[in-house]
């Protein structure tokens, strides 16, 4: 079986949008970890500031320079969120561009304009979809993106699917 695709910048970022939030879920009791033994860290400063008899009162913040500490913090962070979603492969590069994939019994096999390549099924971990892509993950946060708008019909992506299956191992 052999398909033919374009990957865009919107597939791009959908893939990204996926792993972060496969990321995300897989992270949750780690970042409440983190944020425990973070307030448990301030509570044990203040304990010790408090013993050495350092005070830290209200009275001694300047409440003007705090603000203004506050609002660059939030402004840079606007901007960093802002410049790093400009951070996209550009297009007809190795990521984005025209594609071919081949399923064969050896593994699958892509061409581009600047590469083929030839992925052994062993190296396949995972096959996810969401309702506008297929992800193949040979890694944690690495995978081939094939957009489902090149199916003409349901049945041919169900198709598709299930000839990958044949090949992929589940793990």
């Amino acid at each position: 079986m052999e398909i033919s695709y374009e990957l865009n910048v919107k597939d791009y970022k959908a893939f990204v949008k996926y792993c972060y939030r496969r990321i995300k879920q897989r992270t949750r009791k780690r970042s409440l970890r983190f944020f425990l033994m973070i307030m448990a860290s301030g509570v044990l400063i203040g304990l010790i500031l408090g013993f050495l008899n350092i005070d830290f009162g209200v009275e001694s913040i300047h409440l003007p320079t705090l603000v203004a500490a506050l609002l660059v913090m939030a402004i840079a962070l606007i901007f960093f969120l802002y410049d790093f979603s400009k951070f996209v492969p550009k297009p007809g590069g190795w990521v984005l561009g025209p594609r071919k994939m081949r399923l064969a019994e050896e593994g699958l096999k892509i061409e581009s304009g600047l590469y083929e390549v030839k992925v052994k099924w062993d190296s396949i971990e995972d096959i996810l979809q969401t309702n506008e892509h297929i992800f193949l993950f040979v890694d944690t946060i690495a995978a081939h993106i094939i957009p489902k708008r090149i199916f003409t019909t349901q049945k041919e992506a169900e198709d598709f699917l299930a000839e990958l299956a044949k090949y992929v191992k589940e793990k």
